[in-house]
């Protein structure tokens, strides 16, 4: 499982792939990707906001590859990630400012004593050897990181209200060499001293890791309490605080308050669904896979009572079709289809795109009546034909009588016009025959008519047919016309 993270984003220049996955899948979490995994990685490589994103999809495509899951849907969630990924990157530019204010700080420590003065330039140092460690090979990385160890502990001991120091001191015991208990030690000092002195954020960025650090040891009541204190005051913004706050309940057995906390928290950000499906301390309850498949059924329901209003709305509901056709039975039966559909599709595509798939529903049953409508008349016209195949025969001889009235019309017209010359010439007695043209005449009159009657002859059933083409025909074209007024 781990080999597979980072086959879709490139690894970002700086880190090192080995060194990154054990933070990233840690082995204490069950080789599960959580956000706070690589939050401090960001100020820690400077990394940018594409690249954040990238670590993100990568670690959710993961967990859903852990469970025999589609990672396809993570595409449905790229304006959540994307915000994500601004939030975390502000969050580390801000972390690394307050770095670069403690570096141009440096040379005024030497005024409160040189014991000091080397604390803080060994926990500088430190701080960019923790940065170089993660971008060497495992056997010069973990060497980097011991040296990165020793620096902090002296510069801890020296200066024991350093909480940037202990804070980093107890990410590397927490993320790389696995000693919990220091870690909880640390992040519990890290979080103390920068409340005093001031920096809000930063204790509750070391609380959260400290709820980490109490969550790897099976510490879960202490985990919930120390998320429950980031949670105080921040609540409703800090959807991660409550997620992670969440899981360490269900991990702590109250499956109750977790699951009721769960189903809010994914109504607002889908993210937590996809995170949630994967969640070893979620997946384990089948109270929270059923609140999990209630919500995804709700969201069903929900689209399917919007499809319903607007195809009420829709003036195609309202239209008497020709021929019998009942667009509210084909609408029916569209539905059908998509509800088939609906229940394969996954929970982040039912959020993200619910006006989406109704309307989709709506004109997909508009394009199925014109649909009916051009298929009968397909079918009418096919009959027609057919019957016109059928009496063809008449109207060619319709047409041979006409031409032989024609014919015989035109021989007529020339015995005529020769005898009207031989008149002028004083010939005229010599062509006789004018009683065989005056009965010829009479012959051409029944011939024309009849060839007018049976070429112009149209088989019965065929007119009908005819007409209802052209309503099924001009219906359509109204139809089709609907969603461009």
């Amino acid at each position: 499982m781990l080999n597979q993270l980072w086959m879709n984003p490139i690894m970002p220049i700086g880190l090192e792939a080995q060194q990154v996955r054990a933070i990233f899948f840690p082995k204490r979490k069950q080789f599960t990707f959580h956000r706070i995994n690589m939050e401090y990685l960001v100020p820690l490589k400077a990394l940018g906001r594409e690249t954040v994103y990238s670590l993100l999809d990568a670690g959710l495509r993961n967990n859903l590859r852990s469970i025999g899951a589609k990672d396809e849907i993570i595409f449905s969630l790229r304006p959540q990630l994307e915000g994500v990924a601004g939030r975390m990157s502000l969050q580390g530019q801000r972390l690394a400012r307050e770095r670069a204010v403690l570096r141009e700080q440096l040379a005024k420590q030497v005024q409160r004593g040189f014991q000091v003065y080397r604390a803080e330039v060994e926990a500088d140092l430190a701080n960019l050897k923790l940065a170089e460690a993660l971008a060497l090979e495992q056997r010069s990385g973990y060497e980097s990181m011991t040296t990165a160890e020793y620096l902090l502990r002296d510069a801890v001991t020296t200066n024991v209200k350093n909480y940037r120091a202990h804070f980093e001191l107890a990410w590397i015991y927490l993320t790389v060499l696995e000693s919990l208990a220091e870690a909880e030690y640390h992040f519990q000092i890290a979080a103390r001293y920068a409340l005093e002195q001031g920096d809000w954020l930063f204790s509750q960025f070391a609380k959260r890791h400290l709820a980490d650090a109490c969550y790897s040891q099976a510490k879960f009541s202490e985990a919930v309490e120390h998320s429950l204190a980031v949670l105080h005051d921040n609540a409703a913004a800090d959807l991660e605080g409550r997620y992670e706050h969440i899981r360490y309940l269900a991990a702590a057995g109250e499956v109750e308050s977790a699951t009721q906390n769960l189903s809010a928290l994914v109504s607002a950000s889908p993210v937590y669904y996809v995170q949630a499906q994967a969640e070893p301390d979620f997946r384990q309850h089948t109270a929270v896979r059923s609140m999990l498949f209630d919500l995804r059924q709700k969201r069903v329901d929900r689209i399917s009572h919007y499809v319903h209003t607007s195809w009420q709305n829709h003036p195609l509901a309202r239209i008497s079709l020709p021929d019998r056709i009942d667009p509210e039975q084909l609408f029916r039966q569209t539905f059908k289809q998509h509800i088939k559909v609906m229940a394969h599709l996954p929970y982040m595509t039912l959020t993200t795109r619910e006006n989406q798939i109704a309307s989709l529903i709506v004109d997909d049953s508009q394009r199925r009546v014109i649909k009916e409508l051009n298929t009968r008349s397909k079918s009418y016209e096919l009959a027609s034909e057919q019957k016109r195949k059928k009496w063809l025969w008449v109207n060619k001889t319709g047409a041979i009588l006409l031409h032989v009235a024609a014919i015989l019309l035109l021989a007529c017209i020339f015995f005529v016009a020769i005898r009207y010359l031989a008149d002028l010439l004083g010939v005229g007695t010599v062509l006789a025959g004018s009683d065989a043209i005056m009965k010829l005449a009479l012959i051409i009159l029944p011939l024309l008519l009849g060839g007018l009657l049976l070429i112009g002859f149209i088989p019965k059933g065929a007119r009908r047919l005819f007409y209802k083409q052209i309503e099924l025909d001009n219906t359509a074209k109204i139809i089709s016309n609907l969603n461009l007024k």
